[in-house]
């Protein structure tokens, strides 16, 4: 048991045509998007309209932490306003760098007399059942180094259509 956290990239294709060509290697929808090189996704004929379109949702976990509690609370008091019940959270791009720019602030105060305000302001650690320590230990630092790092490559890699939910258990 303990706080599971992930977070998923969604990618919306509607009304594309879709044909047998589409199963070949290189033509996939997964590929054509950039999300993963070298897989294609392949449509069954009963899920295409009657215009031989298809509506569909690529859906990629591109995150995943264990008990980050601070990084579950940013996400909670950020975008859920408090309510933590393992809901579905929406997450735009731009709250994906207001996660990155807040690691980024609290490592910068790592070590300096500012570390605690910094910590309290930006990122604090959240307390739960079976959610981990709560203490501003090495987890922490880690986890807020690790969400950093991932964040800025998320973004570096984000595409115009991409959009994003956080998802926990606990």
């Amino acid at each position: 048991m303990g706080l599971d956290m992930m977070l998923y990239r969604q990618h919306y294709i509607a009304d594309r045509p879709w044909s047998d060509a589409d199963s070949a290697p290189g033509t996939g929808a997964i590929e054509a998007l950039g999300l993963v090189p070298g897989i294609s996704l392949a449509i069954p004929p009963e899920s295409l309209g009657q215009t031989g379109g298809a509506t569909l949702t690529i859906e990629i976990q591109v995150a995943y932490w264990r008990k980050a509690n601070a990084i579950h609370g940013w996400f909670v008091n950020q975008l859920a306003n408090g309510v933590d019940e393992c809901q579905p959270i929406y997450v735009s791009r731009d709250h994906i760098v207001a996660l990155r720019n807040a690691c980024q602030m609290v490592l910068a105060a790592k070590g300096t007399p500012e570390e605690d305000d910094e910590i309290e302001e930006y990122l604090p650690p959240t307390g739960g059942f079976f959610f981990g320590s709560t203490e501003a230990d090495e987890w922490y630092w880690d986890q807020a180094r690790r969400t950093h790092d991932l964040l800025s490559w998320l973004l570096k890699h984000d595409t115009p259509d991409a959009e994003y939910e956080y998802r926990a258990s606990w």
